[in-house]
């Protein structure tokens, strides 16, 4: 049913800071579709092109995807989430209301507080800065760029 849905947003991009006040990063991503369903109802949609379907209650996204968008409303709620499968595992579309998803928050923000902690030790900067993809992670040097690695 999701090509008749109107579309408000695709590659949304959201910024959680403080989502949780325990732990010192921010929570960020991008949401793949923002739509209004035929009962006028905003539904947050994540595309999947894989094999196997996702299953709900390990994987917390959808979840946190309502928490980002429901955070920046003012004036309503998104009620519902879901995968749109598009590769071996679809055609298909699975939906599950906010309420549904709230029952596994305890277990997003236990994952939260996890990747929160480092678990590789003390790191240093080095060459590998150079051609590293996630700059924002805070690992390297303030003073290191990819300028500086080139002139090593």
């Amino acid at each position: 049913p999701v090509p008749g849905w109107t579309q408000h947003a695709a590659e949304w991009p959201f910024v959680l800071e403080g989502y949780l006040e325990d732990i010192g990063g921010v929570v960020k991503g991008y949401i793949d579709g923002i739509y209004r369903n035929p009962a006028g109802e905003l539904v947050v949609l994540d595309y999947k092109n894989t094999k196997e379907r996702k299953d709900v209650t390990k994987s917390y996204q959808l979840l946190l995807y309502l928490e980002a968008l429901n955070e920046r409303l003012s004036d309503e709620e998104a009620t519902q989430a879901g995968y749109v499968y598009v590769g071996e595992a679809g055609p298909k579309v699975d939906l599950y209301d906010y309420e549904q998803l709230l029952e596994f928050r305890d277990d997003l923000h236990a994952d939260l507080r996890a990747a929160d902690v480092g678990s590789y030790g003390d790191l240093n900067s080095g060459l590998i800065c150079a051609e590293c993809l996630h700059h924002s992670l805070g690992c390297a040097d303030p003073e290191w760029d990819r300028q500086l690695a080139s002139n090593q």
